[in-house]
């Protein structure tokens, strides 16, 4: 990715998220005035929960445990996570995916966040590489005395998470190696309260071995049979998700032929929205042919297969779509749904993060 085009999609995720930093009084304010938004006063504390050594030592990070659990942060009364950071050196070559992010809220027994580290992070498959767009940036870092993939990096995400009571925030590690050093912060704002119609975030992960699973006539008419990246009951909006693809030409069908179809409230197949390809999707077109990142849609990993005569359509896949200005709201349920090549056609290796606001926490 070109210097130009990394410039671009930072201005482009500041003016996104620029909204994001003032509550609704401010906003208003600064419309009325013709200022923006960032000059405006808060009405808000900034605080901190980090890996930060309160010795005063320079040993600035925690140790997880092989297929152990530590606990991040608790954050007590009205609040909003604005940003996290994380880096992590560990000698597991699969921790992106040993590694699991908990989010709860306000008492809730079940997560509202439970994805993989690497999924969560739009990178799906144990690699790590640099990631640009609006709520989540890694910067992909290689050292000489890192011999194995995915390498190291630092991981960020700014997607707004309020909670009106309390924040847990958890990292299990899956794997047989214990975490040597998990670096961290989570940049919250106390609130004195969280209006009414504000929602919870959530992110879920699902992963999938497709096969080939057509209907008759070569025609999709009920999307029974496509790859479910989210469906979920009650009220919300959805604002995006990652997709992870293991395809090759030995495969039966072209993954990439696959359309998305995202039915709102039960409505009809044909009263849903319809896309028109994989690719289409996360704003690409005529495959994945090369590296492309913006702030709301792009490839944040692709790995071609060489010896393959359409490397540009297999291989290994991470794609990001954000609908952060166009968010798909519901009423009392959603389903996002994507074809496996045309009609099912496809058979490969799909897994995905689905990232929405909830009323439910």
């Amino acid at each position: 990715m070109s210097a130009r085009c990394g410039i671009m999609c930072l201005i482009g995720a500041f003016l996104l998220f620029c909204a994001a930093a003032c509550g609704p009084a401010e906003r208003e304010a600064g419309r009325a005035s013709g200022l923006p938004d960032i000059v405006m006063g808060k009405d808000f504390e900034a605080a901190r929960a980090s890996s930060s050594n309160p010795t005063g030592a320079n040993h600035d990070s925690r140790v997880i445990p092989a297929r152990g659990r530590i606990r991040l942060a608790d954050l007590q009364g009205s609040g909003m996570i604005a940003h996290c950071w994380f880096t992590i050196s560990a000698d597991d070559p699969q921790y992106l995916s040993n590694l699991i992010l908990q989010f709860h809220w306000d008492g809730a027994s079940a997560p509202a966040i439970d994805s993989p580290f690497g999924p969560f992070f739009a990178l799906g498959h144990n690699e790590c590489a640099d990631v640009v767009s609006a709520p989540i940036a890694v910067m992909a870092g290689r050292a000489p005395y890192i011999k194995y993939p995915p390498g190291q990096a630092a991981f960020n995400c700014y997607f707004p998470m309020p909670f009106r009571k309390q924040a847990q925030i958890d990292v299990i590690n899956r794997g047989p190696v214990e975490i040597k050093s998990f670096f961290y912060h989570i940049d919250w704002r106390r609130l004195d309260a969280i209006p009414d119609d504000a929602l919870y975030f959530h992110a879920c992960h699902r992963s999938e071995q497709t096969k080939v699973d057509t209907l008759p006539d070569d025609r999709n008419t009920t999307a029974e049979h496509n790859y479910v990246i989210l469906d979920t009951q009650g009220r919300g909006h959805y604002v995006g998700c990652t997709l992870h693809v293991e395809a090759h030409e030995k495969d039966p069908g072209k993954w990439y032929e696959g359309d998305d179809m995202i039915i709102v409230d039960d409505r009809p197949l044909n009263e849903a929205i319809l896309g028109t390809g994989s690719e289409d999707y996360f704003g690409l077109a005529w495959g994945v042919r090369r590296w492309y990142q913006s702030p709301c849609c792009g490839t944040s990993y692709h790995a071609w297969n060489q010896d393959e005569p359409e490397m540009q359509q297999y291989g290994r896949f991470s794609l990001y779509r954000w609908h952060w200005p166009d968010p798909i709201p519901f009423r009392k349920s959603i389903r996002v749904s994507i074809e496996h090549g045309h009609n099912n056609d496809a058979a490969g290796k799909y897994a995905s993060v689905a990232y929405w606001y909830h009323d439910r926490p």
